[in-house]
């Protein structure tokens, strides 16, 4: 029997052809090997599903299959989490770094207690960037840079899935008091 991963990464993806395998390749070229890698796929139609599954013998939980939308594909990948930390990228996301996983087991074991961790993120457009800093605003968090503990869904529920719902992450972690 194998050993629990420490965090699992959940790829949420639905054609995105061009992007997919960098993501991937960004997550399995961590130096921090103790993860497991869901993915999400929303029943791509433009050749994702193959480049995903050239990557088999790296992910250790895929499947393809029509969702109602993000949310529900998050709720999916939650419910397929063996770990006790869930982190979520989408296709076109990626790690700052290759210490990025290290980085963030290092805080797990040092921040016995805490439930959530928000980092920084930086989005890249063509012309500018913008740096997203959690310690100044922590309700004004992404993803990608947020590491929680998954038993908090048994606490607070999933996400909403509703279609006229685009908040629903935002919602969810409100519920939860007093983030670290």
């Amino acid at each position: 029997m194998s050993k629990q991963k420490v965090i699992s990464v959940i790829v949420v993806v639905r054609n995105e052809v061009k992007t997919i395998v960098k993501t991937l390749k960004n997550i399995i070229d961590q130096d921090f090997k103790d993860f497991e890698l869901i993915v999400i796929d929303g029943a791509s139609t433009d050749g994702t599903i193959d480049l995903i599954q050239s990557f088999n013998e790296d992910i250790n939980i895929f499947i393809s299959e029509k969702d109602k939308n993000l949310y529900e594909a998050m709720n999916k990948g939650i419910g397929l989490a063996s770990s006790d930390w869930v982190l979520f990228m989408n296709s076109n996301d990626f790690f700052y770094d290759k210490n990025t996983l290290a980085y963030l087991n290092d805080k797990i074991r040092s921040k016995e207690g805490k439930s959530v961790f928000m980092g920084n993120s930086l989005i890249k457009y063509p012309n500018y960037d913008i740096e997203i800093s959690a310690s100044k605003n922590p309700l004004q968090f992404i993803h990608q840079a947020t590491l929680y503990k998954k038993e908090l869904h048994a606490i607070y529920g999933s996400y909403l899935v509703d279609r006229t719902i685009t908040i629903s992450d935002y919602i969810f972690f409100n519920q939860v008091p007093a983030l670290d």
